[in-house]
């Protein structure tokens, strides 16, 4: 465990391109031992949007002593350089101590994706591709979820998994405390941000109708939710109108 610790630790970090958005590399930093057979835990996109990802096996599941927050800027996918969408990444309960707000935390949901052991460079490339803006892989336990109906008695109910968070030092986290105390300012700016991929607002209302399929929607994404579909529609409102 030490040796892959340092080993982790001695990858330099790639350089940041101030002008894309983006590792310069055109890659998610931080590569990680990779657990074997290799699971894919997604808590954004991937939950309805794995596109062409080849994978053998999809299962809901999620993971422990982490919270998922929109306060991730996007400069290529859901907004670009110059006004940055918002998407998901996680906090460890560590983080959260000095990051938090007021609503729930310690558990997120999302799918994870078994790999078949011939496709693993591929999908790999792609993924860290796909999270190049600021993301970097971590290896995680991840649980299955108990209602997942192809969850029976004598399965395995935990695996690691690789997934891809934006730590809070990388540059795309949101650094604005007033934006990441204010659910209505991260409304706001989902409500209007665009970007290659699409509507910042679409990513939100898909992901959450992959947490409303499951039955695992949490306060902060109900609110969300409604916020920026109302200013989306309506217009917008501010944190003095609370």
């Amino acid at each position: 465990m030490s040796t892959d610790n340092k080993t982790q630790e001695s990858i330099q970090q790639p350089e940041w391109d101030e002008n894309l958005g983006i590792w310069k590399n055109s890659k998610a930093a931080g590569q990680q031992t990779l657990p074997d057979p290799l699971w894919i835990f997604g808590y954004g996109s991937l939950c309805y949007k794995p596109g062409d990802m080849k994978y053998v096996e999809e299962r809901n599941g999620y993971i422990k002593h982490y919270t998922r927050r929109f306060w991730q800027k996007s400069c290529d996918h859901r907004g670009t350089p110059e006004n940055p969408g918002l998407v998901c990444t996680l906090l460890s309960d560590e983080e959260w101590q000095t990051y938090g707000d007021n609503h729930e935390s310690g558990i997120v949901y999302g799918k994870v994706f078994r790999i078949d052991e011939k496709d693993k460079e591929e999908v790999l490339n792609e993924l860290d591709f796909r999270e190049k803006g600021g993301y970097s892989q971590i290896i995680l336990d991840v649980y299955f979820d108990e209602s997942d109906d192809k969850q029976q008695e004598g399965q395995v109910q935990k695996v690691q998994a690789l997934l891809y968070k934006g730590n809070v030092d990388n540059p795309n986290f949101l650094q604005d405390k007033e934006i990441r105390s204010c659910i209505k300012r991260q409304a706001e700016i989902i409500s209007k941000s665009i970007g290659p991929s699409g509507k910042n607002i679409e990513y939100l209302i898909k992901y959450y109708q992959y947490l409303q399929s499951i039955n695992k929607v949490d306060s902060y994404m109900e609110e969300l939710v409604q916020l920026a579909t109302l200013m989306s529609n309506n217009g917008q409102e501010n944190c003095s109108n609370s």
